[in-house]
């Protein structure tokens, strides 16, 4: 993978994981249902969904077709515009996210997601497998809702565990 397209990829996952601020604090504001929180996808979200798929179509047409600095131009952009839009929600926000424990797993799962699909994109010798693992960290980290449903899937069987040990 050019150094390039390693460095967007790490912008991106970056601004995947500022972005994934609001996606929790809904989540939690919500009970972590995750009923809820596609509901809340479906009414409230919608234009914001429809803007992250489109910027994930353009940055993975700019890796496809090799247009490197355009991809790492749109990498910065993505993620400066994630930052602004994640600190103007916070300032606006009347619940703000509490970093409980169950939030706190929920980033970490992210983090090793995110930073086992890099990874492997970067070091594995197999085209395909590099090649998978890059699309998938590019849709987990510009559509955030995937991701925060895929951490909410991971971490569910945990949470389950940890709320059986505290019933006995």
């Amino acid at each position: 993978m050019p150094y390039i397209i390693f460095a967007a990829l790490l912008l991106v996952t970056a601004s995947g994981i500022f972005s994934l601020y609001r996606q929790l604090q809904i989540l939690q504001q919500n009970s972590y249902s995750l009923s809820g929180y596609l509901s809340w996808i479906k009414e409230s979200y919608t234009m914001e969904l429809a803007l992250s798929a489109v910027a994930y179509s353009v940055l993975t047409w700019g890796i496809i077709k090799n247009k490197s600095i355009l991809t790492l131009i749109l990498a910065v952009v993505l993620i400066g515009v994630r930052i602004f839009l994640n600190i103007i929600f916070y300032k606006n926000s009347e619940k703000k996210l509490l970093f409980t424990a169950r939030v706190k797993r929920l980033y970490i799962a992210a983090i090793i997601l995110l930073g086992v699909l890099i990874l492997v994109s970067a070091i594995s010798s197999n085209i395909s497998l590099s090649s998978v693992c890059r699309t998938f960290c590019s849709l987990l980290s510009i559509v955030t809702p995937v991701l925060t449903v895929a951490v909410w899937g991971i971490t569910y069987p945990i949470e389950k565990f940890i709320k059986r040990k505290k019933q006995q």
